[in-house]
Parts: structure tokens; C-alpha cells; sequence
């Protein structure tokens, strides 16, 4: 399709150790960002380029630094490109970012339902893609629509579909990329997220406090992290002190939550 020869225009290729190359990744960018201005342009861009993503071995390689393509010498492999990866580069071509983004994270979310469903899957979702994923959206210098990408990561945390151990990575994450305006739906959801799964208490707790909280939702979590102390896991007792100190503090001086 038209998204495959725009990559491979650009430079794009997959070498035989099944990792994409590019050797100007900065000529890539710019003629993506001139091709993908026009309106809707971006999103045909993603719904062409997303069999691309449709397995875990070509994601996860698409989230792995870009080997250039250079002839190998002295029995070495081609050398890594210090650019960093194809989605990287993806992320940061403005009109293409939000969604793409909508893409990826529903992408997660389907790989984790695939992983609750069956058997002997082939993907490890606590492993390289959930963390490799977020941290090219954490070292993003611009989110063109940070409420957009916050609500599809709380989606994949409402699904409960998702492995323990990528919800955490994900309630830890979403206080780094959440607006201002959006924190109030947020620490109202993690709020949600602690009453029926007491496994992300310490992650959830730990996030919120990172989150302007309304005077009344504080209050009742404190108040139920205050009825959690008696009978919770010993190693939980910390960040639930932390969280209502913390809270207290707060309270006492007018304001919201920590910040």
C-alpha cells in the first residue's frame, strides 16, 4: 500500500536478523510530516501501516533501535542507529501522533485480552512491549493530545483484561502524561480501580499522590485506606501511610492533592 512505499521512500527496510533499518531517520520524519498534513491523511496513514503492527515480534521490533543498514564487517551485525526506533520516529511527526497512539495502546489492550483468553501464548505482556511502548510516549518532548492518550491507557485498565503487572506499569505511568484537567477523572478511576482490586492499592495510592485530588475524594480514600491498615499486607502499610500523611499535609493547608 501507499504507507509501505512512503516508509520504504524514506528509507525504511527489515534486515534477515528481523530488525527494521533506516539510515536517515530525520529525512524520514520530514517526509512523513509533509506527506501526512492534509487532513485525514495521518489516519489512513495508521489504518495502512497497521498490519505492520499486527503481530508481537514486528511491534516489539518496531519499538527496538534501528539497525542501519550498512554491510556487516569483521562477522559484526549492522550497527544500531542512535536515532532509536521506528514508532519513535513515528511519535514524533506531529499529525501522526495521536493516532497512531490510539492505535498502539488498543493494540496492547488486544495482545493482553489475546493473553487472558489463550493458552501458550506467544507474548509475554509484562515483558519488552508495554515497557518499550511507554517509554517512548514518556520521552516524548510534546503529547499533541494528552487527554486522548489518557483515556485509552484508563480504557485498557478498565478492560480487566490486562496482566497485573502492565496495570501497574500503566497506573504508575498515567500521572506523568495526565493534563491538568483530566486529573480529577483520573484519581476518581483509580479511586474505582483500588475498591475491586486490592492488587494495585500500593500503585494506585503511590500514583495518586502525584494527582490533584478534590477535597471529597481525598477524603474517602483516606478514610478507606485508613480501614485497609488492619488487615492489608504488611508491605503495604508504608505507602499507605505515605498517601494519608501526604493527604493530611495537604489538607491542612487548603490545597488539593501533591503535586
Amino acid at each position: 500500500g501507499e504507507a509501505f512505499v512512503t516508509l520504504r521512500g524514506g528509507g525504511v527496510g527489515f534486515n534477515s536478523a528481523r530488525r527494521f533499518t533506516c539510515d536517515a531517520p530525520a529525512r524520514l520524519r520530514r517526509r512523513l510530516s509533509n506527506e501526512l498534513a492534509a487532513p485525514g491523511a495521518a489516519e489512513a496513514f495508521v489504518e495502512a501501516i497497521e498490519p505492520l503492527f499486527s503481530s508481537y515480534e514486528t511491534l516489539n521490533a518496531a519499538l527496538l533501535p534501528f539497525s542501519f543498514s550498512l554491510e556487516p564487517m569483521l562477522g559484526m551485525p549492522g550497527t544500531t542507529g542512535a536515532e532509536g526506533s521506528l514508532i519513535k520516529v513515528l511519535l514524533r511527526v506531529e499529525p501522526l501522533q495521536t493516532p497512531l497512539l490510539a492505535h498502539l495502546v488498543e493494540r496492547l489492550n488486544e495482545l493482553a485480552a489475546e493473553a487472558g483468553q489463550e493458552e501458550g501464548v506467544s507474548c509475554d505482556l509484562s515483558g519488552d512491549v508495554p515497557r518499550l511502548l511507554l517509554r517512548e510516549i514518556r520521552w516524548l518532548e510534546h503529547l499533541v493530545d494528552p487527554s486522548n492518550l489518557t483515556e485509552k491507557l484508563l480504557q485498557v485498565l478498565d478492560a480487566a483484561v490486562a496482566p497485573l503487572a502492565l496495570q501497574r506499569e500503566i497506573v504508575g505511568f498515567i500521572p506523568e502524561v495526565v493534563c491538568i484537567e483530566d486529573e480529577a477523572i483520573v484519581a476518581e478511576r483509580l479511586a474505582s480501580l483500588i475498591e475491586v482490586n486490592d492488587d494495585l492499592l500500593v500503585s494506585a495510592l503511590e500514583a495518586l499522590t502525584q494527582l490533584t485530588l478534590p477535597a471529597q475524594l481525598q477524603e474517602q480514600i483516606s478514610e478507606d485506606s485508613i480501614n485497609r491498615l488492619e488487615s492489608t499486607d504488611p508491605k503495604n502499610v508504608p505507602v499507605i501511610l505515605r498517601f494519608l500523611l501526604t493527604a493530611g499535609c495537604h489538607s491542612g493547608g487548603g490545597g488539593g492533592g501533591a503535586r
